[in-house]
This record gives structure tokens, C-alpha cells and sequence, in this order.
């Protein structure tokens, strides 16, 4: 079933690329926004609720991965801040690059939230749960005036071959440690751990990863362009519809389960 999920989509990219009658344009500028908006609202409530959740029950890594979850929504609702012709008056550098860039450092959360984490390093990111917050919410009014009023980093109007070039690294980087993380959740899945409450973040993580390795061929209003954001949503639609029941019994599994690997037995849960 994991494979079938993180294949499906590249082979739809693939067969867009090499049949260019099929990637057809569909460009619905106010549709995308209010449509991506609502996606990125719903994806971000859910994932800090799950995130706050996991605090409250001290499980540091827990809340890292929730909160991966909530970088990766805030980055698309930055992109649907950016379409053009609706708050912002044309094409700017902030469109295209907003969401793998918040993709990559959801990536980079992920893929430490499934790794080990030390006594001290636990105890300091439950601690610092408040101030991580602040600096995440002021990150997202900060680059979000800025890509409104076109300022500071997207002052200048998008270079189409550095955008390009900076999609392709950010995706490449970051669909391999999504793959990682969602290989690591997977793992609890075959040590018969919660495997009905890890379901869904792991799918979720590989759609987050597939839609990265999508973009940088996807051509901007096309239906390669348009894939990826169907993955992003139904990511975090799997996450909003398996939350209100399992969040709890999730937490609960991550914590009780033993990660298996040559000399580690230690419990999930314990920092």
C-alpha cells in the first residue's frame, strides 16, 4: 500500500512530462487561492492541536513531527497569499519558491522527530514550546508581509533559472528525508505497534514527499503544477480526518513502541 501511494503520483508526473497534450492549463487564479487557503488554515490548526497535545503528554518528538506538519501548511498557505492577480498585483519570486522551501525544513523536523533524541535535547524543545510557536508565527507575518508588499527577499521580480534551480535542490533534499521519516514510522508498523493510529502520517509524509519531488517539473498552472497541491491537500486531509479519534491512542503508540535497528531498544516515547 506505501509504495503503491509514493509510485502513483511520479508516475502521473512522468507520463504529464512525456505527453505535454495531457498537462493541460488551467489557470483559476481566485480558485486557487481560497481553495489552498482553506487547506493550509485546516492543516495548520490540526497539526498545532496535535502538536500542543503531544507537548502536554512530553513527547518531544511527537511534537516535532505535528509540528513539521505545520511548517509544511503555513508554506502553502504563503503560496496562496502569493497568487498573482488576487492580493498580490502579478508574478512574484515568492509563488514558486514559499513552498518547498517550508516543505524542506518540514523535512528536516520530520526527519528528526523519528530519530533518537537525547534526555536534554527532549526536555529543552518541550521546554521552549511557547517561544518555538512565537518564532514560527512570527516567521509566517513576517515573509508574509513581505511577499504581499514585495519586499526584502522578493523585492525583485522571479528569475525563472534560480527559482528553478533552487526547487529542484530543496526537493531532492527534501523528499529523501520525508521518505526516511515515513520509512522510520513504517518500521513501528512492522514491530505491530499502532499500526491503525500511524497510518495516516505515514501516507501523509510520503504525499508531502512526493509533492516535492513533483514540483520542479511541474509547469506553473498546468496539471503537473496543479498535482502537486492535490498531494499537499489530501496529505493533510488524511492527518484532519484521522485526528479527532486517534490522536490520543496515537500518541500512546509512538510512545510505547520500540524503534527497531542494530543495538537501539529504547522506547519510542522516551526522549
Amino acid at each position: 500500500m506505501l509504495w503503491f501511494v509514493a509510485l502513483l503520483p511520479l508516475v502521473l508526473a512522468a507520463t504529464l512530462l512525456a505527453r505535454p497534450s495531457l498537462d493541460e492549463i488551467w489557470q483559476e487564479q481566485r480558485l486557487h487561492f481560497w481553495v489552498v487557503s482553506l487547506a493550509a488554515l485546516g492543516g495548520t490548526i490540526v497539526a498545532a492541536a496535535a502538536a500542543e497535545a503531544a507537548g502536554k503528554r512530553a513527547d518531544a518528538r511527537l511534537f516535532l513531527l505535528a509540528f513539521a506538519f505545520a511548517v509544511a501548511a503555513a508554506g502553502l498557505g504563503l503560496h496562496a497569499l502569493a497568487t498573482p492577480t488576487v492580493v498580490v498585483a502579478g508574478p512574484n519570486a515568492g509563488f514558486e519558491t514559499v513552498v518547498p522551501a517550508g516543505l524542506a525544513v518540514a523535512a528536516v523536523l520530520a526527519a528528526i522527530a523519528t530519530m533518537p533524541l537525547s534526555e536534554r535535547v527532549a526536555t529543552a524543545i518541550l521546554r521552549a514550546r511557547r517561544w518555538i510557536w512565537l518564532g514560527f508565527f512570527a516567521a509566517v507575518v513576517i515573509i508574509g508581509a513581505a511577499v504581499v508588499t514585495e519586499t526584502g527577499l522578493f523585492a525583485e521580480p522571479p528569475d525563472e533559472t534560480a527559482q528553478n534551480g533552487l526547487v529542484l535542490g530543496l526537493g531532492a533534499a527534501g523528499s529523501v528525508l520525508f521518505a526516511f521519516a515515513a520509512l522510520r514510522l513504517f518500521s513501528l508498523h512492522r514491530a505491530r505497534v499502532g499500526i491503525r493510529m500511524l497510518t495516516a502520517v505515514t501516507i501523509a509524509l510520503v504525499l508531502l514527499g512526493d509533492a516535492l519531488a513533483v514540483m520542479p517539473i511541474g509547469r506553473t498552472w498546468q496539471a503537473s503544477w496543479w498535482e502537486w497541491h492535490l498531494l499537499m491537500v489530501a496529505a493533510f486531509a488524511a492527518t484532519i480526518l484521522d485526528a479527532p479519534r486517534r490522536a490520543p491512542a496515537r500518541v500512546r503508540a509512538f510512545r510505547a513502541a520500540r524503534w527497531p535497528g542494530p543495538g537501539h531498544h529504547a522506547r519510542a516515547g522516551a526522549p
